[in-house]
C-alpha cells in the first residue's frame, strides 16, 4: 500500500510503542502491571504536576491505560493476541516494547521478557505475517 500510494519502497518503518508486562496468569500480570503502570505514572507525571501544563496522554489508572492500548498485561497468549490485534488494527511493522518501567525488578523485566521473545513472538508472527511459530 505505501508503495502504491507514495510510489517509493522499500517501506518506512511504522511503530507504536507499548508497555509490556508478561506474567504466568492474567490476573498475576494484571495486578503486578498495574502496580508497576502506577509507579512509573507517578514519575512520568511529576513535573507536570508542578509545572503544567499537563499533556493529558497518559493515565494513571492502569484499566483506562489497557483500553486506551497503552499497556497490555495478561499471560503469553492474551499478550500475543492483543499485540497481533494492536498490529494489525494500526498496520505497523515495527512494534517497541517497554519491559521495564515503574518498580518492575530486573528479574521480573527478563522474565517478562523471555515469556514475550519464546512465547509471545512466534505466535504474533503466525496470527500477522502468517508465519509457523
Amino acid at each position: 500500500m505505501w508503495a502504491a500510494t507514495h510510489g517509493v519502497a522499500p517501506l518506512p518503518r511504522l511503530g507504536i510503542a507499548r508497555h509490556i508486562y508478561i506474567g504466568a496468569t492474567d490476573a498475576e500480570a494484571q495486578a503486578r502491571a498495574a502496580d508497576a503502570w502506577g509507579q512509573w505514572y507517578d514519575s512520568f507525571d511529576w513535573l507536570w504536576q508542578r509545572r503544567g501544563p499537563h499533556p493529558g496522554v497518559y493515565v494513571r489508572d492502569a484499566a483506562t491505560a489497557r483500553a486506551r492500548d497503552q499497556l497490555i498485561a495478561g499471560a503469553p497468549d492474551t499478550v500475543a493476541a492483543e499485540v497481533a490485534r494492536q498490529v494489525a488494527a494500526a498496520g505497523v511493522n515495527y512494534f517497541v516494547c517497554r519491559f521495564a518501567f515503574g518498580d518492575l525488578g530486573f528479574a521480573e523485566s527478563a522474565r517478562s521478557l523471555d515469556r514475550f521473545v519464546g512465547q509471545v513472538i512466534p505466535q504474533v508472527r503466525a496470527r500477522v505475517v502468517g508465519e509457523d511459530a
